[in-house]
Order: C-alpha cells, then structure tokens, then sequence
C-alpha cells in the first residue's frame, strides 16, 4: 500500500501525526540554542613556541626542527607545514580526515611536545598546543579603555576577566594588549666594575631566590601533607633584597647596593586603541551549545555591574557583537517565512478548490516543523549556516 492510499484511508492518525509534528516542531523552535556557526573542528593543531631575541635561523634550528622530530611520531597525521620567524616559532599539523579518535591524536601531539627535552633552557614558556574549533571563537570583543597607566588598565581588564568567567554559558576570556607585569632591574655598567661583577652572576642570584619547586610528600600519623619551595618574586622589596654575594665579615651585597627595581610590564608589540584612548580588548568565547542571546544578557547584565565602579574616563564598549548577525539572520528567516507563506496562499485558493489548497497550505510549516524538529532531536542549533538552510 503506498504512503498516498494509507493516508487517506487513515485520515484520523494522519491529522493526529500531523498535530504532533507542529507540537514537536514549536518546541523545538523555542528550545534549540541560537548559535554563531555550527561546531566544526577544522583537525588542524598548531605548535606555538615563543624565544624572544633569537633570530628566525635559530628559531629553526633550536626549536622548530627538535619539536618536528618528536611530532613525526604521532600517527594519523598528514600534514605538516612549520614557520619560523624572530623569536616565534608555528608548526602547524593537520589530521587525517578518516581518522578514528581525533581527541587521541590531540593528546598524542600534546604528549610529543613535552617530550622534547633539548630545547632551549630560557624559552619563555613551554610551547603551547592548540587545536582550531569554531567553538573557540568568541561571541563578541570588548574593549575597556581609558587615560590610565598600562598597568592599572590591566588591573581592570584582568578584574573584568575574572567577573566574566564567573558566567556559567562563558568557557574562557582572551585578552589581547594585556602585557604580563615584569620586574625590571637596572643596574649602570660602572656598578659592576666597582665590585667586580657580571650580569650573569646578578641573574644566578636572582634565579636561585625566585623559584617554585615540588618536594614530594611526606606522610605521618596525621596524614599525608605536601611539600613545595615557593620563593617567586612578589614585590619590588624583595627582589632589592636578594643578596648577590657576601664578604668574610658576612657583609651582604645586595641587588638594592647595585641599582634599582621597578615593577613595569613587557615590552608591547602591538598597541590597542579605543576612541583614541589605550585600551585592552576583552574576546569572550562561550560553551559549546548554549544560546548566544542569553549569554549577551548576561555578559549586559555583569558589564553593567562593573562599570559602576569605573574610575572616571574608562569606559567599556561593544565593538564586534556576533549576536547582531544572529538576530537579523533570524528575522529575515521569519520575515521570508510569513511573506512566502502569504504569496503561496493567494493563489492557492485563486486556483484550486479551498479543501485541496487548505490541505497544502497545512503540509508547507508541517515540512518546515518536521525540519526543526529533526534539527534539535539531532543536536543542531540554529546559526547562520542551518538558518540560512531553513
């Protein structure tokens, strides 16, 4: 029996379908989360490594080249392009389409890059791994900017940060013109001819007093109690205390006797602007399947808060929304959607009986229902990809 014949020898359970698909396909509408692009991973993962002051040719061969020789045995990998440039180093590995376990092989590539032992010993930090995902893009970009030193801006935007984070649909914050706070000691060439020293005899003294290390543990009748040295530098004071040697008679030489500390931050290499005033830019990026509209209520919500406590002349603005293009792509998909539906009804009942074009006007928002339905039984969203679909 074809689908036809049994629909209209079944017209009560074909209505009672029906009723149940609009029901599911309203339900739907409202539930689905709204939503910027699909998540797609783009199985590509990129090695950063960042030497300040080595030229592009050291870059290659301290970094980048010992980096590609533990990465070449990670499976499952069919591309590999690096770049080298002054003081940063990129290596950029893409995944087999076809391959099975992706997180695996994320993993894997993490694994081989801390493997690497012979890199170079003052690299500014391990290098980073990380993996492309439109889940990683941010929702919006933020700038909080004002006639301040760049220190106390920073304060703020790292206030702003960690305010933010507190949001649970918010997975993480990038700043960008946030330059990390550094010690910078001074010390005039003279100094060190007076009392015979060299630079890197003043930085052994430094590196020995500013140090973080584990120590195990040690376990007695009360439990189980972990041990760590931590002397990091917190204040200027106490790098100006740091004694660089001592005499017979025990008198110290101390960082203070050869010259000055001031706290500052690094060097910056590119500078952010809002309305002409220095600024930070704040990028939010949210959880993978939460609504974009109700994260920008309530990133409104929590700027609003902040900003009662602003000094005078800082101030946050909007600058990139992607909710925007969220929300006019929406209407014109309900717009489109109202006026197809009215132009098809005119002629419809122009040209065909009212029983025949009342039973085609029903099966257009039935198919339309039946769509979004599927779309969130699935775990689709709507973005600007499926809308532009509907």
């Amino acid at each position: 029996m074809k689908l036809s014949e049994f629909s209209a020898k079944n017209p009560f359970l074909i209505n009672l379908a029906t009723i149940f698909v609009w029901a599911a396909g309203v339900t739907a509408f409202f539930r689905m989360p709204q939503d910027v692009f699909p998540a797609v991973d783009y199985d590509i993962v990129m090695v950063k490594a960042v030497y300040p002051g080595a030229s592009a040719q050291q870059i290659e061969k301290l970094v980048t080249q010992p980096l590609e020789e533990e990465l070449k045995e990670v499976q499952d990998i069919k591309q590999t392009d690096s770049a080298s440039s002054e003081g940063l180093s990129l290596i950029f590995l893409t995944i087999e389409e076809d391959a099975k376990n992706k997180d695996r092989i994320v993993n894997e590539i993490q694994r081989a890059v801390d493997r690497t032992d012979d890199l170079p010993d003052d690299l500014v930090d391990r290098p980073v791994v990380e993996e492309f995902r439109t889940r990683d893009d941010p929702v919006l970009e933020m700038s909080i900017a004002g006639p301040l030193p760049q220190l106390e801006l920073q304060e703020l935007a790292k206030r702003l940060k960690d305010r933010l984070l507190e949001i649970p649909d918010i997975s993480d914050v990038v700043l960008r013109g946030y330059d990390e706070p550094q010690f910078h000691v001074s010390i005039p060439p003279d100094k060190l001819s007076e009392f015979h020293l060299s630079l890197t005899q003043v930085g052994d003294a430094l590196a020995r007093h500013n140090v973080n290390i584990p120590g195990g543990s040690v376990i007695d009748a009360s439990g189980e109690m972990m041990i760590r040295t931590s002397g990091e530098f917190q204040t200027v004071d106490e790098i100006r205390k740091v004694v660089v040697r001592a005499n017979d008679q025990g008198n110290p030489l101390t960082i203070a006797d050869l010259g000055d500390v001031t706290l500052s931050h690094e060097r910056p290499s590119v500078l952010f602007r809002a309305d002409g005033k220095p600024a930070i830019i704040l990028m939010p990026t949210k959880k993978e399947m939460k609504d974009i509209f109700v994260l920008r209520k309530a990133l409104d919500a929590e700027i609003a808060q902040f900003e009662k406590n602003l000094p005078a002349g800082v101030e946050i603005s909007i600058l990139h929304d992607m909710s925007y293009y969220v929300k006019r792509r929406l209407n014109v998909l309900k717009n489109n959607g109202l006026i197809g539906f009215f132009l098809i009804m005119i002629p419809l009942f122009l040209f065909l009986s009212r029983s025949t074009a009342l039973s085609a006007i029903v099966g257009m928002p039935t198919a339309f229902f039946a769509a979004i339905a599927f779309m969130n039984f699935f775990g689709y969203s709507f973005n600007l990809v499926s809308m532009f679909g509907l």
